[in-house]
């Protein structure tokens, strides 16, 4: 009787990815922490479901139970942990792991010799994720171009402090021309950055599909506009005002291939005239941000640009 009712561990798999496919992943890691305990056969299923793994200060010790439980994983997110990072990476680059995405956000120091020794073994990263960092310098930048060619996302977004301006243009220019892959780059608040700069990206980066430079103060419309033309499917996240708390409006442009080009302005009433006589689009008010509020994602009237005559009407929040 116990045999007819037995179900093979890929049926369940299917079963349990049905049920938790629309949970977030707090709820997610609860429910198979419930399963876990029916069954030695649900651990086991549980256990290959699991893709990612937040590391905090008391895991490194249980790392070698760890890994060889999760045999699927594919991304780490260190940004809980507050201990030796590159002793850390240096453990993890032992172990046969086939990762995809790891994130090191909001840390003191940027684990520079963790990094080459995960790199030399992990060969797999294509999401590197490290907005926040206390400090940020050319050094760095050298080293994921050298260390990581195969990324497909790269957020090195609000750094604290930024070391060696005129150095880390050359570094940027180095990620534009190693990672070949790349199709999304944040580089937001990094103020130093300039037109040359991100037509390094457009250039360079045949993949690429967005570019995200809120808060970057040097880059000009010209540039913007400019990158449309040479890139019209690439997204372009932009702000004119260095400070997020001025009012901003999300711009939609529409290429003749059907897909969204996104430029993000400051101050909405300084309009870029010059640059509507390249197109006539569509636009939809979608964003607004003033000193009391965050972004808010709606969308209002369409407004329409054509030959160097902007109309706007704003709806009330």
């Amino acid at each position: 009787m116990t045999s007819d009712l037995y179900l093979p561990d890929e049926c369940w798999e299917c079963i349990f990815k049905f049920l938790f496919k629309d949970g977030d992943d707090d709820d997610n890691r609860c429910s198979f922490k419930s399963l876990s305990l029916v069954s030695k056969q649900f651990l086991s299923i549980s256990n290959c479901l699991k893709f990612s793994l937040t590391i905090y200060d008391p895991t490194p010790p249980f790392l070698c139970d760890l890994f060889p439980r999760f045999s699927n994983l594919n991304s780490l997110d260190l940004r809980c942990y507050y201990g030796d990072l590159d002793s850390l990476l240096f453990q993890i680059s032992r172990f046969p792991l086939n990762l995809t995405s790891l994130n090191f956000s909001d840390q003191d120091i940027f684990p520079a010799d963790g990094l080459r020794a995960f790199s030399k073994n992990i060969t797999t990263l294509t999401s590197l994720t490290c907005y926040h960092l206390e400090t940020l310098n050319s050094t760095h930048l050298f080293l994921i171009a050298d260390c990581f060619p195969l990324l497909e996302e790269l957020d090195l977004s609000y750094p604290v402090k930024i070391n060696y301006r005129s150095n880390l243009l050359d570094g940027l220019e180095a990620i534009s021309l190693s990672l070949f892959k790349l199709r999304k780059v944040d580089l937001s608040r990094h103020c130093y950055i300039n037109d040359q700069s991100l037509f390094h990206f457009i250039n360079n980066c045949k993949l690429l599909e967005e570019v995200i430079v809120i808060f970057c103060p040097r880059i000009t419309i010209a540039c913007i506009a400019s990158a449309y033309r040479k890139r019209p499917i690439v997204t372009v996240s932009y702000s004119i005002t260095s400070e997020p708390d001025d009012y901003a409006i999300a711009i939609y442009v529409w290429s003749n291939k059907g897909h969204p080009t996104t430029l993000v302005f400051g101050e909405y009433k300084e309009y870029p005239l010059g640059i509507s006589g390249l197109f006539s689009v569509g636009l939809n008010l979608a964003a607004v941000v003033d000193q009391e509020s965050k972004w808010h994602s709606r969308v209002g009237e369409e407004l329409e640009v054509e030959d160097q005559e902007f109309e706007s009407s704003d709806e009330e929040d």
